[in-house]
């Protein structure tokens, strides 16, 4: 899903900064490559953190902090294109994609699974005991591998 998109980009940043940006002959060639470029990077930061990706309808408040973490990376990107400093004023957008990846800025109306997160792990009981559809049965067992 884009979270970007060209009305969004030119509604916050100014037309002087557009051109500055993206107004040479390939601009519209990189506009879009970094349009698409940090809705990837976004979509990968909510992944490592457990989250899916959040839509307009469901998850309102989830997609606009992502939409604007989205914004930051394209900013980054747009910035270092021209290997210009990306000025103050963008510096918490910038820094939004890293929060959301570390699991330092919770999604407000989404929750994370844990096991789908990075390094995540969705564990089977092992008491032969337990019996749920919930879980896979449990195949090896250390008394099975000592009888090998």
């Amino acid at each position: 899903m884009a979270f970007l998109d060209e009305a969004f980009i030119e509604a916050m940043i100014s037309d002087e900064v557009q051109e500055a940006l993206y107004g040479d002959d390939s601009g519209d060639v990189f506009l879009s490559a970094h349009t698409a470029a940090a809705d990837a990077l976004v979509t990968s930061a909510l992944l490592n953190a457990g989250y899916g990706e959040p839509t307009l309808a469901a998850n309102p408040k989830s997609f606009a902090l992502v939409r604007l973490a989205a914004f930051g990376e394209f900013i980054a990107l747009a910035y270092g294109r021209k290997q210009l400093e990306v000025p103050d004023e963008y510096s918490s957008a910038v820094k939004l994609r890293k929060q959301i990846q570390d699991g330092d800025l919770p999604m407000p109306d989404m929750q994370p699974s844990a096991p789908t997160a990075v390094g995540g792990v969705d564990f089977t009981e092992s008491d032969p005991s337990v019996e749920s559809d919930e879980v896979a049965p449990q195949i090896f067992s250390r008394r099975a591998l000592d009888s090998t």
